[in-house]
């Protein structure tokens, strides 16, 4: 590849790297030798990516990473926003893109499951509630390829998810001390899961500040509200 990329731009993407790290753990200072002595001066664009939010921060991204200051930028995707989330549901009304936006949030592959043909609250028995369907397992599996232990981690979003928002109140009700939890919701936060929602015009760590479940689909997950034709 070094040889191809000498004189012209050579575009290289590896997706899924941490399947690639798991199987050879050696491969993160492999790759630090060969872009030291051998792609650091062609025009090799070189793309990781990963799904796992945690793995990319700590084993690429990190201080300790062999791939440390090796980088020339980084990206996180995003979730699509509502108006580009409806694009994958021109038969529905503009209250039920809505709701479909509120279950399911704006991750491409979850939009994709749902069909457009049917009705909404069709989709959601058949491809949520059905404990054979893809979705119904999905938020404990997202919370186990990311944390450790995510027994607790899911407690923490259920205190939420049920109207706990101090961190005060969190702790109580899932019953550690609060710096530990403050350390777990730190992580979530990281990982998009949450997001601290601070009054206008006071400090970051103002006690005022409130926790709240940034992920819809995780959200509903926890707490979907279904109305009585369902």
């Amino acid at each position: 590849m070094a040889q191809q990329a000498r004189n012209k731009r050579l575009i290289v993407v590896i997706d899924e790297f941490p399947y690639i790290v798991n199987s050879n753990k050696s491969i993160l200072s492999l790759l630090q030798n060969l872009i030291d002595h051998h792609l650091k001066n062609t025009k090799l664009f070189l793309i990781i990516c990963g799904s796992s939010v945690s793995f990319i921060e700590k084993e690429v991204l990190s201080y300790k990473s062999p791939l440390y200051g090796r980088r020339t930028a980084q990206l996180i995707v995003e979730p699509f926003s509502f108006f580009e989330s409806r694009e994958f549901f021109p038969n529905y009304s503009f209250e039920d893109q809505v709701i479909a936006y509120g279950v399911l949030g704006g991750i491409p592959q979850y939009l994709s499951i749902f069909d457009s043909t049917k009705d909404i609250y069709e989709n959601i028995k058949t491809k949520i509630l059905d404990k054979s369907s893809y979705l119904y397992e999905e938020p404990k599996l997202l919370l186990r390829q990311e944390v450790r232990e995510p027994a607790l981690y899911n407690s923490i979003i259920e205190a939420i998810a049920t109207g706990s928002s101090k961190l005060s109140e969190i702790s109580a009700k899932v019953g550690t001390d609060i710096d530990k939890c403050a350390k777990y919701i730190s992580v979530l936060i990281d990982l998009k899961i949450l997001e601290k929602v601070t009054p206008l015009f006071l400090e970051a760590k103002s006690r005022k500040s409130i926790y709240r479940i940034k992920d819809n689909f995780l959200d509903s997950g926890i707490d979907l509200f279904l109305p009585t034709r369902l």
